[in-house]
């Protein structure tokens, strides 16, 4: 089966319900949802690190200094035949995450779908830009693909679309 996994930062699970956030309230109904998480960090490099490589925040500086693999997880995903798709509104540059996460040269991704050269456009512009090029990806990779999205617009500064708050 697919997988979809969204990394949206600082997005407050207090904060999603059906007048807030319609689209993810009705995911979480009809996918499995989990009803308690936990953060390994506060930060994003750590964060992102701890997800996909299952390691805690600390292990961040050998894997920063040495490691060109990629996330465990990821490399397990490959290995099973899945392909990987990102899709990135976040500047995955940022303390060279995307080498550290994906590998040398990229090596887990199949394709790379990134919007932070668009700096035209406000952070949930950006986050559209994302899901509209997933939503049309979507029939062209029915099943074995891992989804990633790393969307940015709920992150520092915040960004909401025009006319989104009264």
């Amino acid at each position: 089966p697919n997988i979809y996994f969204f990394i949206i930062e600082t997005l407050r699970r207090d904060f999603v319900n059906e007048e807030t956030a319609p689209q993810i309230s009705q995911f979480t109904k009809d996918n499995i949802a989990f009803a308690k998480s936990w953060a390994n960090a506060n930060y994003t490099n750590l964060s992102w690190f701890s997800l996909l490589h299952a390691a805690l925040p600390h292990q961040w500086t050998s894997a920063r200094d040495t490691y060109q693999e990629g996330g465990a997880p990821l490399r397990l995903l490959q290995k099973l035949g899945y392909r990987i798709r990102i899709y990135s509104s976040a500047d995955l540059s940022y303390f060279n995450m995307q080498g550290i996460l994906f590998g040398k040269e990229n090596q887990l991704i199949d394709h790379l779908n990134q919007y932070t050269d668009r700096r035209d456009l406000e952070p949930c512009d950006r986050d559209a830009l994302a899901l509209g090029d997933f939503e049309r990806d979507l029939t062209n990779h029915p099943e074995g693909t891992l989804y990633l999205f790393f969307l940015d617009s709920t992150h520092s500064e915040y960004s909401f679309p025009k006319g989104a708050i009264p």
